[in-house]
């Protein structure tokens, strides 16, 4: 953990830098990984995990720094908050590693693997129709919550349409429904125009 103080030196440098001065790369990587970038594209701290110069779990350290949010390591299925999670569907919340967590303050305190998606923070902000207090998580940290919390989710609504299905209850309501009047076949509704 790093001191709230030396936080502040980190915010608005490079991310190459900050690396650097956390010791773990050195300008040698960072040459390799700029040529890399400019010959095959690629986001700078993707290609340093790809290349193994790095774990995304530093990266992610050196991002919280950088921007300065809040890392955290771990994500319980009881820090989620049922009700932000409703209004959010899960391809979203899969395709950009997003899972909201809490009400704070009236803000939504919303993880994210990538603190510098914007689409998906401005997406959120009118999906939860809250602003929001983005921290930094691990991928995997956030889709296998994603995956837990949604199972649950869709089991209690299984169990909800379970009793409310039950072979009585929608005998009853068929019996209530009425079968569907033929226009043409009603003698006592409204005439049918015929134009000649």
């Amino acid at each position: 953990m790093i001191p709230e103080f030396k936080r502040s030196q980190f915010k608005g440098k490079k991310l190459g830098e900050i690396l650097v001065e956390l010791q773990a790369i050195t300008a040698d990587h960072i040459e390799k990984t700029l040529l890399q970038q400019e010959q095959k594209g690629g986001l700078f701290g993707e290609i340093l995990i790809q290349m193994k110069i790095i774990t995304e779990q530093k990266l992610l350290e050196a991002l919280s720094l950088q921007s300065g949010l809040e890392l955290i390591h771990t994500i319980s299925d009881s820090e989620v908050d049922p009700a932000l999670i409703s209004s959010l569907p899960i391809q979203f919340a899969k395709q950009h590693a997003v899972i909201p967590l809490s009400l704070k303050n009236g803000r939504a305190v919303v993880a994210f693997s990538d603190p510098y998606d914007i689409e998906a923070f401005e997406d959120l902000k009118i999906i939860l129709k809250v602003p929001l207090s983005p921290v930094i998580a691990q991928r995997d940290v956030i889709l296998s919550v994603i995956n837990h919390v949604y199972d649950k989710a869709s089991g209690h609504a299984e169990a909800a349409m379970d009793e409310l299905a039950s072979d009585e209850d929608l005998q009853i309501v068929a019996q209530e429904l009425e079968e569907p009047l033929d226009l043409l076949d009603a003698s006592d509704e409204a005439p049918i125009i015929k134009l000649v």
